[in-house]
């Protein structure tokens, strides 16, 4: 795992200070910010597979929860196919009303209200499997990142934008400090190809 501590070194390194124009504090608080920002742009590489029971109608994610990503399945095994609520509604009018069930079938999402889901039937007591982003946790300068090895040069790029924008109204550090926005989205962004040229894929 990538230290704090080397990240730390290497933006000192890069901007010429040992903690007087930007103490480490700074620094530290600038690369969890960089790591929030990463699990925003990239929530595919910040998951956690859970189980929930769930009654009722209409449930809210946990408060863990940044982004949500899937339901595939309910406790009985069974897969839990997303349908769109408006739908539901025409054909179904009064499905809310319906006896609870201890097997769901479905689930609706409206990304315009991201942290609420809705399973039909209603449930009853029923346990299903989920999937969501979570925001990494902060890190201290004796501690280790919380964001993949493969972005720890990302977040570094993202310490020396926010330390360049400090002095922003010297035209070079304005100019660097966009230059290492770019990179850390580029170190993001870019990585997302690659990735996908080597995942798994079904063969017939």
């Amino acid at each position: 795992m990538t230290s704090t501590q080397s990240i730390i070194t290497q933006a000192q390194a890069i901007l010429q200070d040992t903690g007087v124009r930007w103490p480490v504090s700074e620094l530290v608080q600038y690369l969890n910010d960089g790591q929030r920002e990463a699990a925003s742009l990239r929530p595919d590489q910040f998951t956690k597979s859970t189980s929930l029971t769930l009654n009722g109608f209409k449930h809210t994610l946990p408060a863990e929860c940044s982004k949500f990503i899937e339901m595939p399945r309910n406790a009985a095994g069974q897969a839990i196919r997303q349908v769109d609520r408006n739908m539901l509604d025409a054909v179904e009018p009064s499905w809310y009303t319906k006896t609870g069930q201890t097997v769901v079938k479905h689930f609706c999402h409206d990304p315009r209200d991201p942290m609420v889901f809705w399973t039909y039937p209603p449930a009853l007591g029923s346990t299903v499997d989920v999937t969501y982003a979570v925001l990494p946790a902060d890190t201290t300068i004796s501690g280790n990142l919380n964001v993949p090895d493969i972005f720890a040069n990302a977040v570094l790029h993202f310490v020396l934008f926010r330390a360049f924008s400090k002095d922003a109204e010297y035209a070079n550090n304005a100019a660097l400090s966009a230059a290492h926005l770019q990179l850390f989205k580029a170190g993001l962004i870019e990585e997302a190809p690659s990735r996908q040229a080597v995942q798994p894929t079904p063969t017939n």
